[in-house]
């Protein structure tokens, strides 16, 4: 299904633990992190190194895998789509559709991906309570790696975040219909 294994043992991880406070949102060590980074770059992760990292490491790992995507998730040339899916002028049921229409039209791996990230990160929010991570929060966590503008400086990235922000929040309340 072209799902990275990076990406489908963190969750794998990470789905027992949704309960975890800011389980997005606070940082795990940025040595651990790396030190996994590299097992899984070099091939030499194991099953056991998964096991008895911290969540707050996993969490990182899988943030940063996406981070450093040279093309994000969501692909630059569907960076307008997407923005524009959140348009004011639709109501909340067209959003929902507008964004589908734009998953559709993704890369069959990228869309694969999205489909797997989707329905975990939307039973994370559904855990909003104990976790602190509603759609929004997960959304400012996750909107700037997976749907980004090609060469946006900073300051336009950080002044167009809204809509793609949006955007992601969108996608993960309606995570588990995909």
């Amino acid at each position: 299904n072209g799902i990275p294994c990076i990406v489908v043992d963190t969750i794998d991880i990470l789905k027992n633990q949704v309960e975890l406070e800011g389980i997005f949102r606070l940082s795990g060590s940025a040595i651990e992190i790396q030190k996994l980074r590299e097992k899984y770059n070099h091939g030499t992760i194991t099953k056991q190194d998964i096991l008895e990292a911290d969540p707050h490491v996993i969490s990182g790992l899988l943030k940063l895998f996406f981070r450093e995507l040279p093309i994000p998730l969501c692909t630059f040339e569907l960076y307008e789509k997407f923005v524009n899916a959140t348009d004011d002028d639709y109501t909340i049921p067209q959003k929902y559709e507008q964004l589908k229409k734009c998953v559709s039209l993704l890369p069959e791996q990228n869309r694969n991906v999205l489909k797997y990230l989707l329905p975990f990160l939307h039973k994370v929010m559904l855990q909003k309570d104990i976790n602190k991570m509603g759609p929004e929060n997960l959304a400012i966590v996750f909107a700037p790696n997976l749907l980004k503008k090609k060469n946006a400086t900073a300051i336009e990235a950080m002044l167009e975040s809204k809509g793609s922000t949006e955007a992601i929040s969108l996608l993960i309340k309606i995570g588990d219909t995909f």
